[in-house]
């Protein structure tokens, strides 16, 4: 299954947008990988937040917000 421009342009929009975000508010959140260590808050807010960009995707591509 192909994706369409419009889908793969707005996806490449919100990395970037998200990129840069990161850059200015936390620019070592790359090195640091806090979200690693298990049982930590950060690894709670980071899996969370990876479902909300799977649900948020999963929406983006016509298939509803939930599973």
């Amino acid at each position: 299954m192909a994706l369409s421009t419009k889908v793969m342009q707005d996806l490449r929009n919100r990395i970037a947008t998200l990129t840069r975000w990161l850059d200015r508010h936390c620019p070592n959140c790359e090195a640091e990988q806090a979200h690693l260590d298990a049982g930590t808050r950060e690894q709670a807010y980071w899996n969370y937040g990876y479902l909300v960009a799977l649900r948020d995707l999963l929406k983006k591509l016509g298939g509803g917000t939930r599973v």
